[in-house]
């Protein structure tokens, strides 16, 4: 079984009882073939009925008209400053629980 298609299968695994419920841009930035995507992802795990929140910036490349996310790392927030989720609440009121 080739590398990426196991991936893929891996990917799909972990996210089986995952109900996706939200999804927030914070911010992007593109130069040229390059791009950035901060966002916060809010989703349900079906098996325990609690809400999380996934905060990452990915980085893109376009390679033939078409991108591609090549990686991601998750934004260092400050406990008080606001959620990036867009509650308006501080963050550590917040998604930082």
């Amino acid at each position: 079984m080739p590398v990426i298609y196991r991936a893929r299968l891996h990917i799909a695994h972990s996210f089986e009882h995952t109900q996706w419920l939200g999804l927030n841009i914070v911010a992007t930035t593109e130069q040229g073939n390059e791009s950035y995507v901060e966002f916060v992802a809010k989703y349900l795990d079906t098996q325990t009925q609690q809400q999380h929140s996934l905060h990452e910036r990915s980085h893109f490349i376009k390679l033939h008209g078409s991108w591609y996310y090549t990686s991601g790392i998750k934004p260092q927030v400050g406990r008080n400053e606001l959620c990036p989720c867009g509650s308006m609440k501080k963050y550590k009121k917040c998604c930082g629980k």
